[in-house]
């Protein structure tokens, strides 16, 4: 995939300065950063993957320098210089805010995107500063989240940058004190921004509508004066407006059909800056009304939904109390009323008693008029109120989330079950020891987590490590047990609730967590009930059935979903290191912010399935008291891990047949002491063990596993038996019995289910060749392969082997073409099993080959057949010699192989004359095929050269025996269509094959080689040939003596491993053969050398560490250190006592310089004789 990244530094105005705190910086609502920076500072981002990584629009790594806008900062010089001055003589921008965007490497700017050139639509940040001119001590609101808003209204008069710049003398500062204090103690803050989009005066007079305020020129002061409408007077001392002092000139009340009845207020969620609502309601004015009358608040400043529903329901009482509102022309009395004063008001027009009224707004009058006139409004807080409910709602929440570390996560090696099926991997992965495959189960209950990145460490070419990206697994379901479980119950009733996408499906799996794998239980789900409980096949596959507390967790695991790694092949016995990064609507969760999680993988793939139903006297899963019996009967039902590839038996099915070698192991133990042991229980499925040969014990615990060579079952049945004499004096019981050679698992084919015929076989160029078909049925459940050999009826002829067949049903037929025309055979068949092959062969006939078809032995399209061979009889060496000189042309070719008419041969036959002293032979011609398949024939009888070579196969041969070992040089010479031609030489000889093909044609043309290696010399002198290259394991690996005299053009990466070019190498080996006894702490030098790097370069260090003799169960460690320091993870070793031999490696860069490579070692108490040996190598720059 091509990935474009863009680029660019970015200066980014935020707000006028100075600012308290920044805390977050979103870009296209994305966070890029989340902290805490109350100074002039920078900020490292570094998050490759927040929008999306490269397969979607990249990520943004770089720096972020953040100025606060105080009245003292100096532009930074990395900022200076993108302007083309210094910090010293560049505009500082003082009093702003900003943010500047750049590389974190020299040279470039800050990394955005990728694959679009749209670096940001939206960049914001959430900053804080608290608003200053009154006492701080009120200014915060934390439960808020905001400031406080009477400090705000006061800031926004008296600043002289971007406020009002009201001198303070002007302002009634402790009316706004007085205001301050108590609003800080009602809770009532919040957070706005003014971008000058309206006026200060009408920015305020939102503030005075939300905090219920009036804000008035004191006409006794001249000063700014603030005041709350509260509940804060006494009716009884309130002035007294009558008809003697006052005239009513106006007077409303809204009916109750008028009244709003319903409230909705508009508030800001500061977890994502998104308008959020709170709705209240007067249930019995809603039913007067017969639907809701609802009317808006946008209390946009407002931080918290508690205060948002504490305002929604003040207002709504007052809006729906259906308030008087009223003038009034009142005398000189009143003249030290203010906005915001209550009074009581009586009036007989209007038919007014004794109401409680608040004036909003006051008319002094003029000069010529002394009347003062009053706007007033009935106070709410002098009536009762009807209760406010909660407006029905949707009750949606929005459930995108942060990504954050999964809720639990667990990792097991896979069994064989999961590696070899494709239920939870996108293929099935053929392992071959030691491989193995991790199994990764990560659980996240939010509905916003998709899936996961499955994050592993690798280690690089120069030895650092990294991470890198094994693709995106699967999200699974996890519950607790509700209530215990043993291990005979079948029926699962989940704790919780379960997604349905992520939950138990049937043919699924149920993982009960133990303390690791060995303690875990896999049961297989085998149906589902309309109850949602599941009916399980308990301990399936490798597992078996445990005890399980409630609260155990328990995993469900679900075909057809991604849960492996199958893109790092594992080893057992290595420690893998994982991460997983969930991924939500809102982004990954940061590599950093994952925790390493240790994998000890191990040999589990490979492990013989435990026996399944095992019972104790027919008792299964208890104890069993057997006083009253005479023996400890064990029974058994065997398994093969190969059988449940692609099925599940079920604990109590019956047994199936046990891989090659595998057998049942019975132990008894007393306490912690093992006293015998039953092995080599290949196809039992019973032992009866006397119950006196235990007599000396009281009790006793029978362990049940399964082994096959070294490796021992996952898991083991354990069960109690009591009931036992409890005699000292009894003898100790018998020698354990030996363990005898495993018998085959193959049953012996029946004679009569398979015959032998002769015939012609028809190749796919429709010629006929001679052959012999075995064919018949198979009725064997073991048998997996059928094995066929044969040989000539006549003279004392060695057997021949065909290759075995596998068989996949019953009917099965086989058409041995390897065989020489009109010559009877013999022939005998064999069934293979798995892991091994029975050599009991039974005879089941014999049959004549048959003959080849021929239509021609004397002309091809009128040409003579004899002229037309000529021009190509030529010998094996010299075809070998004109392909390695390339005088062999393509024009060459085709001209040798048309007829006399032009049409092309299709293939040409010779004869191979063995010879005893020499390969050089020239070969008699015996025939060709013409494009439509027609065989001509010269000698029918020597057409099957010696018993392998038929015209099927398109070959020449030539041949020659030394000392009873035969070696052979084969070619092939073919035109296609006319157009294209084909070369093919071929050596064998015993232990390896050599050939060379060489193809033209108006396409192209190819070589192509079979070999171990290849060499080239100068002339004929063969002992100055060099390796230019080997083929092994897959790679193609250069020679020692091979140089680059040019330039190298490398398409694609350039990995290095431990040799580079133009390297010159200084070797260096030790050894230590002295004899070492572990106590645990101490750590030896096993053996040290020195390199000597006269230039920078590499050391590599290789060791190997033989242990032997252990007397007991112990654990031993060994590091390779360099120069002092010990290299970690790639050499650190740790070996149990079983482990006799570990090899270790490892490759640093180090400047010029001496450097001590040392082999330590540290072991336990029961760890002797230490043998290490180390070698190492200096690399050196040579040019």
């Amino acid at each position: 995939m091509n990935v474009v990244s863009y680029h660019t530094s970015l200066h980014a105005g935020l707000c006028h300065g100075p600012l308290d705190e920044i805390t977050e910086i979103t870009v296209d609502d994305k966070e890029m950063w989340a902290g805490s920076l109350t100074t002039i500072g920078t900020i490292q981002v570094n998050k490759p993957e927040l929008f999306g990584g490269v397969q979607n629009e990249g990520g943004a790594i770089g720096t972020i320098q953040y100025l606060k806008g105080d009245y003292v900062q100096v532009m930074p010089e990395v900022l200076a210089a993108k302007l083309g001055r210094t910090s010293a003589n560049c505009p500082a921008f003082r009093g702003i805010a900003s943010l500047f965007f750049y590389g974190a490497a020299a040279g470039k700017g800050f990394a955005w995107k990728q694959n679009s050139p749209i670096i940001a639509q939206t960049i914001k940040a959430r900053v804080s500063r608290a608003p200053i001119g009154l006492n701080p001590a009120w200014v915060k609101i934390d439960s808020a989240q905001g400031a406080n808003f009477a400090h705000i209204i006061y800031e926004c008069l008296t600043n002289v940058t971007w406020g009002m710049g009201a001198p303070a003398f002007t302002i009634d500062t402790d009316s706004f004190n007085s205001a301050a204090h108590q609003l800080y103690d009602e809770g009532l803050g919040g957070t706005m921004v003014w971008d000058k989009q309206k006026t200060i005066q009408d920015f305020v007079s939102e503030l005075l509508s939300l905090i219920q305020g009036v804000m008035f020129l004191d006409p006794t002061t001249g000063k700014h004066t603030i005041a709350l409408l509260r509940d804060d007077y006494d009716p009884a001392t309130l002035p007294v407006l009558n008809e003697d002092n006052s005239k009513m000139t106006s007077f409303k009340r809204s009916l109750p059909g008028e009244v709003t009845s319903e409230i909705t207020v508009s508030w800001t969620n500061p977890i994502n800056e998104q308008t959020e609502t709170v709705t209240r309601q007067v249930d019995a004015l809603v039913a007067i009304q017969g639907q809701a009358i609802n009317d808006q608040r946008d209390y946009y400043p407002i931080r918290t939904v508690e205060l948002a529903t504490q305002l929604c329901e003040r207002d709504l009482r007052s809006a729906s109390a259906g308030l008087a509102t009223f003038d009034l022309r009142v005398d000189r009395s009143a003249w030290n009323l203010r906005p915001g004063n209550c009074f009581i008001v009586s009036s007989d027009v209007n038919e007014v008693d004794a109401l409680v009224g608040r004036i909003l707004e006051i008319d002094y009058g003029t000069t010529t008029d002394s009347q003062i006139t009053l706007k007033c409004i009935e106070d709410i807080f002098s009536l009762d109120h009807a209760p406010v409910t909660t407006a029905p709602t949707t009750h949606w929440v929005d459930p995108a989330v942060a990504p954050s570390t999964l809720d639990a996560a667990l990792f097991i090696t896979a069994p064989y079950y999961f590696a070899s099926s494709a239920d939870f991997q996108s293929r099935a992965i053929d392992l071959q020891y030691p491989q193995t495959l991790a199994v990764a189960l990560g659980f996240e209950p939010g509905l916003d987590t998709i899936n996961y990145d499955l994050m592993s460490r690798i280690i690089l070419p120069n030895g650092d490590s990294a991470w890198q990206n094994d693709g995106t697994n699967t999200i699974v379901e996890r519950s607790l047990l509700s209530g215990p479980m043993g291990p005979t119950a079948t029926n699962l009733i989940v704790g919780g609730s379960l997604r349905s996408e992520r939950g138990p499906v049937v043919s699924g799996f149920v993982l009960f967590q133990g303390g690791d794998e060995y303690g875990h239980e896999l049961a297989y789900i085998h149906d589902i009930a309309t109850d949602g409980s599941l009916t399980l096949y308990r301990g399936a596959l490798d597992t078996i059935p445990r005890n399980w507390a409630a609260g155990t967790p328990v995993w469900f695991l679900r075909p057809n979903t991604k849960l492996t790694d199958e893109v790092v092949i594992r080893s057992a016995g290595e420690i893998a290191y994982y991460k997983m990064l969930p991924r939500t609507s809102l982004g990954r969760l940061d590599l950093d912010a994952a925790p390493q999680i240790p994998v000890a993988m191990t040999d589990r793939p490979y492990r013989p399935l435990r026996p399944a139903n095992v019972k104790i006297n027919g008792v299964a899963f208890a104890d069993v008291n057997v006083s009253a019996a005479a023996n400890i009967d064990i029974t058994w039902a065997t398994r093969n891990r190969t059988y449940e590839d692609g099925q599940v038996f079920n604990w109590a099915d019956g047994a199936t047949s046990p891989e090659y070698g595998q057998h049942t192991v019975v132990q008894v133990y007393n306490g912690g002491t093992l006293v015998y042991e039953h092995a080599g229980l290949y196809l039992e499925t019973s032992l009866s063990l006397p119950k006196d040969w235990f007599a000396r014990y009281a009790s006793v615990a029978i362990v049940v596993l399964s082994r096959r060579g070294d490796l021992a079952s996952l898991q083991a049945y354990r069960t109690n038996v009591t009931g036992l004499a409890n005699n000292p004096a009894a003898a100790l019981p018998p020698a354990w019995p030996a363990v005898g050679i495993p018998p085959s698992m193959a049953e012996k084919p029946v004679v009569g289910d398979f015959t032998v015929i002769a015939g012609p076989t028809a190749t796919t160029s429709g010629q006929s060749i001679p052959s012999v078909s075995v064919s018949g049925v198979v009725n064997s459940s073991t048998a997996k392969k059928l094995l066929i050999r044969y040989r000539e009826n006549a003279g004392a002829v060695d057997w021949r082997y065909h290759p075995a067949t596998h068989v996949y049903g019953t009917i099965v037929r086989v058409d041995i073409t390897a065989v020489k025309p009109q010559t009877d055979y013999l022939v005998e068949i064999a069934y293979g099993a798995d892991g091994e092959y029975d050599s009991d062969y039974v005879y089941i006939g014999h049959a004549s080959s048959g003959q080849m078809v021929a239509n021609d032995v004397t002309s091809l399209n009128g040409r003579l057949v004899t002229e037309v061979l000529a021009d190509l009889d030529t010998t094996g060496e010299q075809l070998a010699a004109e392909v390695l000189r390339g005088q062999l042309l393509e024009a060459e070719i085709k001209a040798l192989v048309y007829d006399g008419d032009g049409k092309s041969i299709k293939l040409v036959v010779m004869e191979a004359i063995d010879k005893s002293d020499t390969a050089i032979a020239r070969m008699n011609l015996l025939g060709a095929v013409s494009p439509s398949g027609t065989a001509f024939v010269l000698d029918a009888t020597k057409v099957m050269i010696d018993g392998t070579t038929t015209l099927a196969q398109y070959l020449t041969q030539t041949a020659t025996t030394v000392n009873g070992h035969t070696a052979s040089i084969t070619t092939l010479l073919e035109a296609i269509n006319g157009l294209d031609a084909k070369l093919q030489i071929t050596v064998d000889a015993p232990g390896g094959t050599a050939a060379i093909i060489l193809r033209a044609g108006s396409a192209g043309s190819v070589i192509a080689m079979s070999s171990d290696e290849f060499y080239i010399f100068s002339g004929s002198d063969a002992s100055t040939r060099k390796k230019v290259f080997g083929f092994s394991g897959g790679l193609v690996t250069l020679g020692a003596d091979v140089r680059v005299s040019g330039s190298l053009i490398v398409d694609g990466s350039l990995t290095i491993g431990k040799a580079v070019v133009n390297f010159a190498v200084q070797p260096s080996y030790a050894k230590t053969a002295t004899s070492y006894h572990g106590n645990g702490s101490t750590i030896y030098t096993l053996c040290e050398t020195t390199i000597t790097l006269t230039t920078a370069g590499y050391i590599e260090t290789s060791a190997n560490v033989y242990q032997g003799f252990p007397s007991g169960n112990d654990a031993w460690n060994c590091w390779l250190y360099v120069d002092g320091v010990a290299d970690e993870p790639t050499s650190y070793i740790q070996g149990a006592w079983t482990q006799v031999q570990v090899r270790m490696d490892t490759i640093k860069y180090k400047p010029a310089g001496t450097y001590t490579v040392q082999l330590k070692w540290k072991g336990g108490s029961s760890v002797e004789n230490v043998v290490g040996v180390l070698f190492a190598k200096g690399y050196e720059k040579t040019s």
